[in-house]
């Protein structure tokens, strides 16, 4: 009896909080493995640290996985890890338990991506009116960050992409912004005080911990407004006219 003979191969796949991991044995130890899988965690620790020592007590300082049960040699095995933090740089071993205990695979390492602004998409508006619209909007991918702002900039005149710039500082005329802590969903604020018969530009927006992002611009325009109010209108022309002047 003996320790099983545990490799690994190159992470990849790699995302902002987790990446896949591979381990393989060819030899069990003259018997079946009974566990296999990973440990990781921010901190290195060499052969002689880890040496037959199980998982919790080998000194990753994150987490470890496995699977419990029964597996004939050569075994190969794959795992998504954990989630972990962005942007830094994490070691990992595969493991597998055999006869007399743990053994490990030489040590590798995998960096996570930082965390980069969300991927916003714009959608048509809805419940137009003469001087009310709803836009619409979707984060679609919060690329790990949190997400504390999203709403809708518009305007009477098409704009360019306003890139990492809040929403309150763009060349649009105004904004509609929610404050909270928001996942990967869509959204819809009312936009209100338009002009009737105007074509209005309009982009979704949300704000992560890395900045500001904004969908593709899209337009809708205002209905007429009511016969009544227009008639009003008209008749208190004159009376608008002679006060100003």
């Amino acid at each position: 009896m003996g320790y099983p003979v545990v490799t690994s191969s190159p992470a990849d796949e790699e995302t902002e909080t987790r990446a896949h991991l591979y381990g393989a044995c060819a030899d069990s130890g003259n018997g079946y493995l009974t566990g296999i899988g990973f440990i990781w965690g921010t901190n290195s620790r060499t052969d002689e640290q880890v040496d037959n020592l199980y998982p919790s007590e080998a000194g990753y300082n994150i987490s470890y996985g496995y699977g419990v049960g029964t597996w004939g040699v050569p075994k190969s095995w794959d795992s998504t890890s954990g989630q972990v933090a962005p942007d830094t740089l994490h070691y990992w071993r595969a493991i597998a338990r055999g006869p007399e205990g743990w053994s490990y695979s030489e040590e590798r390492t995998f960096t996570t991506l930082p965390i980069t602004v969300c991927d916003v998409t714009t959608h048509a508006a809805t419940s137009i009116r003469a001087s009310t619209a709803v836009g619409n909007g979707e984060i679609t991918d919060r690329h790990a960050g949190t997400v504390d702002h999203r709403g809708i900039v518009y305007g009477e005149t098409s704009r360019g992409d306003p890139g990492n710039t809040a929403y309150d500082s763009t060349a649009y005329d105004g904004y509609v912004d929610e404050e909270g802590a928001f996942g990967e969903t869509t959204f819809w604020r009312k936009i209100t005080g338009l002009s009737s018969l105007t074509q209005i530009f309009f982009r979704a927006y949300a704000h992560n911990d890395a900045g500001y992002s904004y969908g593709e611009e899209l337009d809708f325009t205002t209905l007429a407004g009511s016969p009544a109010r227009f008639l009003m209108m008209k008749m208190f022309e004159p009376l608008m006219i002679r006060a100003g002047g």
